[in-house]
């Protein structure tokens, strides 16, 4: 075992003694209150001298401060105003300052601040899904869907975060630590209505593990923000294909020391969905030389989850928290799918499969933890924090398949391979847990640094098996008897340092060090991989909103449990999914450069990735008598990302948001008969607009539209959708209703064409359309939502109300 280490950066400069100005912004909860503005005015002309945004602890320092008198106002988008008058002579730590939420009873109506739906961080980006009427109803997946930058692709099982694969998902910074495509069923049983925000993190610090080249996705749920005990619900009802149906409880209660937060959901979902096409080979060992295939797949699934989320913290003095957070996941799903083809061969001439496949699903998850947080001095922080994961998924499945002419009359299989029937069987068990110190220090008014550690360890097994039907006789398929154990080892160390040089300037730079190793029983050798992941940012303010930044961060994706494994799963008679031993990990470099102001956000990104990943690449054995469809590295990808956000307020009842992503893209693939590259453009759009309308009324209409992809040796055409959601807000704070059109104009369609890159292995050329059950059928939501207790009335000195005056 290799020794493990601290890294330290260092640093040493002559500093100006120049006046400081610090201190902290805390809510009425003793919790940091992060990215909020904190600008200082001289007085008695109110003129604009500096400003900061607080870091993700809350601090704030405005250096460079000659003496003179000042007000200075802190603000933060859901809490009031806080101003206060100041003479400065020499450097000033104002300590902790306490921000009030703002929510204010007049009369009948009640009015209450609304964060922007996105927020701009030195990060990346932080979504308040909440101000979204469309998250009512919504599982945590439709919501990741809707997200400016983010595609979910399910017919791969993959995240793509501004069009680049490799994405990483945290729920409650915690990292779920199961494959992307296990991860997406745990967020199609989680009900959107519980969580609080989404950050998009596309510049990530040394502090957060370094796998994820595009990013990450980081889920927050609900937590405890009031004086008061509160407890809000939502119900839906809606229709589709099926039913459709949720229920989401809220509950939280705060004393001075003790916060808690409980949370249920379950959610109800009859859908259908499916696809079609036709395609033609040359399969020699297979089908005896050339034929074509027409083929479809479409299935009804039913859908039953239940999430439950408790959480509590102590606070037994300033300075020291304890506290722990779990969520427990049950879902249950039944897949009847209707299976079709119809191959017309040299061979055996026509041939019709009807097949029905009926499977079951029954998953469990659960995520928890236990934290302590202890402050002490001035700047001392140590964090501790222990997690455990727990995930267990039974997939059994039984397909029963009957055979035709051209006539529709029975026919007889021409071959052992094409069987009457096949029973399925897997059985998935994760088990994980995690170790994390954090220590952070203040060094001096200019330099503070956080230094961690973090171990994490994994069990994974895998049962999984098909029988085939012949002769009347359940009989195993020796290409599918898949038992796998694997074990997980993650050690690393990093350092960050935030150095602040000059008024308005800020330098973060980090080192992260990475151990990781899986051993499978499967494979004789384990799996190694150790490296350092560098990071910097530099960010600069020079008025009120106005920030540049530049920005280099390494990354890395490893492949995953199931991706290296060598077994095969069964597909159809002809071809296989398997896994691929001989994976390398992904690296990635990123070069960003960054521009906000109030009416653009824009970013520049250059990106340099070794061996992406991807996901159900068509190759075959050394004997060329099978398809497998398996993981495969791309030499490389480089990628020139030009990224826009625009808000604009048109007039006082609409605001409206228009997000661009614009990329050039040049990869490189060797797994495919000959080596192939491509450049092309990749264009994505999306927006949000708001109406305020008569009668407490609320429209909200948003979407997005890609144009073509390419994805290894396939092409996709262009695909999107635009969703519909209406409110009305009832008097004396009785709730609200809300009616929801997802995929208005019923566009939910993505037509794929396999080898529309480059020619692949039997010269397969196959095109398909994939239909959502919204490209479908019309689906109708109806909610109702209420919350109960929680409001703070605001109270506010004359002084204070004074001095934002004079600010304004």
């Amino acid at each position: 075992m290799r020794r493990f280490f601290f890294l330290f950066l260092t640093s040493t400069a002559c500093l100006p003694t120049w006046a400081q100005l610090s201190g902290l912004l805390t809510d009425t909860q003793n919790k940091p209150v992060p990215f909020g503005n904190v600008i200082l005015h001289r007085l008695p002309d109110s003129s604009y001298v500096s400003g900061q945004g607080t870091d993700e602890e809350g601090r704030f320092r405005i250096p460079a401060v000659s003496p003179g008198r000042y007000f200075l106002k802190c603000s933060s988008i859901g809490y009031t105003d806080y101003v206060l008058a100041l003479e400065l002579s020499d450097s000033l730590n104002l300590g902790a300052i306490v921000l009030e939420n703002e929510s204010s009873q007049l009369e009948e109506v009640v009015v209450s601040a609304r964060r922007d739906l996105v927020q701009q961080t030195p990060f990346g980006k932080v979504v308040n899904v909440q101000n979204s009427l469309l998250t009512k109803g919504s599982n945590a997946l439709q919501l990741l869907e809707r997200l400016p930058g983010v595609m979910t692709d399910r017919q791969n099982g993959q995240f793509n975060l501004n069009g680049l694969s490799g994405v990483t998902v945290m729920i409650n910074g915690r990292k779920v630590m199961m494959s992307q495509q296990e991860a997406m069923g745990l967020l199609e049983n989680t009900l959107a209505d519980n969580i609080e925000k989404v950050e998009l993190i596309t510049s990530p610090s040394a502090c957060y593990d370094a796998d994820g080249g595009a990013g990450i996705i980081n889920i927050i749920m609900n937590e405890a923000d009031s004086k008061k005990s509160r407890f809000g619900f939502t119900i839906m009802g809606g229709y589709g294909f099926g039913e459709k149906a949720s229920l989401a409880m809220n509950y939280q209660k705060n004393w001075q020391k003790v916060s808690l937060t409980g949370s249920y959901g379950y959610a109800r979902d009859v859908r259908r969905s499916g696809f079609e096409g036709f395609g033609t080979s040359q399969k020699p060992w297979i089908l005896g030389g050339r034929g074509s295939a027409e083929f479809s797949t479409f299935g009804k699934e039913t859908q039953n989850g239940h999430t439950l989320n408790l959480a509590a913290e102590y606070r037994p003095k300033n300075g020291f928290s304890l506290g722990t957070d779990w969520i427990l996941s049950l879902a249950q799903n039944h897949n009847l799918s209707n299976n079709n083809v119809a191959w017309d061969t040299e061979a055996f001439g026509y041939l019709s499969l009807k097949g029905l496949s009926d499977g079951h699903s029954r998953r469990s998850n659960l995520i928890g933890s236990l934290y302590m947080n202890k402050n002490w001095g001035e700047g001392n922080t140590l964090g501790l924090d222990l997690s455990v994961l727990t995930y267990l998924n039974d997939s059994p499945t039984t397909i029963d398949s009957k055979y035709y002419d051209r006539n529709g009359e029975p026919a007889v299989s021409p071959s052992a391979i094409y069987t009457s029937g096949n029973r399925g069987q897997s059985l998935s068990n994760i088990r994980v847990g995690v170790a994390k110190m954090d220590y952070e220090k203040t060094f001096s008014k200019k330099l503070r640094g956080t230094f961690g550690v973090k171990a994490s360890w994994s069990n994974n097994e895998n049962d999984s098996s098909i029988k085939s039907l012949i002769d009347g006789v359940w009989q195993p398929d020796t290409r599918s008897q898949s038992l796998i154990f694997g074990k997980e080892k993650v050690l690393a160390a990093y350092s960050q340092f935030q150095f602040q040089l000059g008024p308005n300037i800020q330098l973060h730079g980090g080192l992260r060090y990475e151990y990781w190793r899986r051993d499978l029983n499967a494979e004789e050798q384990p799996f190694r991989i150790t490296g350092f992941f560098p990071s910097f940012l530099v960010n600069k303010e020079w008025k009120e909103s106005y920030r540049w930044q530049l920005g280099y961060t390494r990354r890395i994706t490893r492949p995953l449990y199931t991706d290296l494994v060598s077994n095969l799963f069964y597909n159809d008679p002809t071809f296989v999914f398997s896994g691929n031993p001989k994976l390398k990990p992904a690296i990635n470099n990123q070069i960003k450069v960054e521009l906000n102001v109030p009416v653009l956000s824009t970013s520049l990104a250059f990106q340099h990735e070794l061996h992406p990943i991807l996901r159900h690449q068509i190759t075959t054995n050394s004997e060329q008598n099978i398809g497998i469809s398996s993981p495969q590295n791309l030499d490389y990808i480089k990628s020139l990302t030009l990224f826009l956000t625009v808000p604009l307020r048109l007039v006082n009842w609409w605001n409206l948001s228009v997000s661009s992503t614009t990329s050039l893209r040049k990869y490189q693939i060797s797994y495919t008969p000959s080596v192939a590259a491509k450049a092309y453009v990749f264009q994505g759009i999306s927006f949000s607009s708001n109406f305020k309308l008569p009668f407490a009324m609320e429209l909200e209409l948003s979407g997005w539209r890609n144009l073509p992809v390419y994805d290894g040796h396939n092409r996709a055409n262009g695909f999107g959708i635009v969703n519909l959601g209406l409110a009305k807000k009832l008097k004396y704070n009785r709730g609200s209703f809300q009616l929801t059109l997802p995929d208005l104009f019923q566009s939910m369609k993505v037509h794929t064409h396999i080898s529309g890159m480059t020619p692949i292995v039997f010269h397969i050329n196959t095109v398909s359309d994939w239909r959502d059950e919204s490209a479908l059928y019309r689906i109708i939501k109806i909610s109702y939502s209420r919350t109960l207790g929680g409001k703070i009335d605001s109270n506010k000195r004359g002084e204070i109300e004074e001095m934002k005056r004079v600010g304004r």
